[in-house]
């Protein structure tokens, strides 16, 4: 009888721990929200047993952490045991189904799998328009990462009409200063640098940039993207004086925030290379494309975009050094990871 008092007590405690940890979470303090959603799922666990939608609950929200984190093999273990959970639990056509796919959908899409993140996103959209309508936020979000993955694949057409279509829902369903909306607001912006049409992205990234100043403060990893899309901008204009001194601003802020070994400081490491070699300063921008290559071979592995990404900019600042060599042994690096990347992308027919 004690013990199961206890236990009433811990689990009734865990919407408050939850709350808080969702705080933590929206703030960018995500250590202090790891230790508390960890709790609450121990507490779920041992409550209401493993195979609950509240256990499912937790393991989706840590899973959504440690995507931010960057341990995307944890992320997708949890992401993959929520989502089993909940069509066991729901069946196939579920709002908590619809979250889960968008969310494993999001984990391949940051980690360059976008076949597998079109099929399950595609999915996810299908659920939650079934189940929500067509107007609300949660199809919001789906149609915005379905957007993400049309533009990875060049398709930007399609894309620019459900960017469009994301940021209609979000401003009606969340209002004009939401941060979910600076997120669409942004995205369009990136598909119109992308487009050449400058003038339209830089004033989308100066509203989108407000909105997360506001919600979030100068501190946080938002913040820092806001920042770095901004000096982007600038570095397509050949503003690179400007471009350098906000490049060098979400760096800061992406190491304060999320540690020094994080892809996303990888991302900041590898634009400062990028534009440092454009300034014709090389000595100082191959320090920072070795220091990217490093963090994202540790993360990644050796069949990543990025990590072709890097390999890339340090081959072709090597050649610009004059040092053909070392060009020439990452060109040959280079055709090793697309040889990994053909191998792990072709189907096995003997399975």
């Amino acid at each position: 009888m004690v013990i199961a008092v206890c236990l009433q007590c811990r689990a009734n405690s865990n919407p408050l721990r939850n709350n808080l940890a969702w705080l933590f979470f929206r703030k960018g303090q995500y250590q202090k929200a790891q230790g508390l959603y960890e709790q609450s799922l121990k507490v779920r666990e041992e409550v209401l047993g493993a195979e609950h939608p509240e256990v499912a609950r937790s393991l989706h929200e840590l899973a959504e952490l440690q995507h931010k984190l960057g341990k995307y093999e944890v992320a997708e273990r949890y992401n993959i045991r929520a989502l089993e959970i909940r069509k066991k639990f729901f069946g196939g056509c579920h709002v908590d189904v619809g979250r889960s796919l968008n969310a494993l959908a999001l984990l391949y899409y940051t980690t360059g799998k976008f076949s597998e993140a079109e099929k399950l996103q595609k999915e996810a959209l299908v659920i939650l328009e079934q189940v929500l309508g067509h107007s609300h936020s949660k199809v919001a979000e789906a149609a915005h990462n379905l957007a993400k993955l049309y533009y990875k694949q060049g398709k930007f057409g399609d894309s620019e009409a459900l960017f469009k279509r994301a940021l209609s829902i979000r401003e009606l369903a969340l209002g004009t200063e939401h941060p979910d909306l600076a997120s669409t607001i942004t995205e369009l912006a990136y598909l119109y640098t992308t487009m050449g049409k400058y003038n339209l992205a830089e004033n989308l990234y100066k509203r989108s940039s407000a909105i997360i100043h506001s919600a979030f403060g100068s501190i946080h990893p938002e913040y820092a993207q806001a920042v770095s899309n901004l000096a982007w901008i600038y570095f397509k204009r050949a503003q690179f004086a400007d471009s350098h001194n906000l490049y060098r601003k979400s760096f800061e802020i992406r190491e304060q925030t999320l540690g020094t070994e994080h892809p996303e400081v990888a991302r900041s490491l590898h634009e400062i290379a990028e534009l440092l070699h454009k300034m014709g300063r090389f000595t100082e921008a191959e320090t920072f494309n070795n220091r990217a290559l490093a963090i994202r071979r540790s993360v990644f592995g050796s069949t990543h975009v990025d990590v072709a990404r890097s390999l890339t900019s340090v081959g072709i600042l090597s050649f610009s050094q004059g040092n053909y060599q070392q060009a020439e042994s990452m060109q040959n690096n280079l055709l090793v990871y697309l040889k990994g990347l053909l191998e792990h992308l072709t189907p096995r027919w003997d399975k």
